[in-house]
């Protein structure tokens, strides 16, 4: 079964953020719990670089890799992202928040208090 492209990116992020660290592309290979080719995890990460998702620096003749945003940094983009290309983002706002719970809720009224 295939997986789709975004499945294979956010699998590669989880391990880089899961690290916590730079890593080959050797070293999240094994830690994906996919049996994935070697190559395939090289084009993701290549990919998710291209997309200025991750840094990557030289390491002897290979790259390593880390993200460039935790993954709260990158939810709260993706979350922003939604928002903006939604018609009526205030609308879609107000959805969003009827679906928090409490906890969620209160929290959010301590946030804007403090902007």
């Amino acid at each position: 079964m295939r997986r789709q492209r975004g499945a294979l990116e956010r699998a590669v992020l989880e391990v880089l953020w899961d690290h916590g660290g730079w890593l080959s592309p050797g070293e999240v290979s094994q830690r994906l719990e996919a049996d994935l080719a070697y190559t395939t995890v090289v084009t993701v990460l290549r990919r998710l670089y291209g997309k200025d998702m991750l840094a990557r620096e030289s390491e002897g003749r290979a790259h390593v890799y880390r993200p460039h945003r935790t993954r709260e940094e990158h939810t709260a983009v993706a979350m922003a992202d939604i928002l903006t290309g939604a018609r009526d983002p205030a609308t879609a706002l107000n959805h969003f928040v009827d679906t928090l719970g409490e906890d969620d809720r209160r929290q959010l009224r301590r946030l804007l208090r403090r902007s």
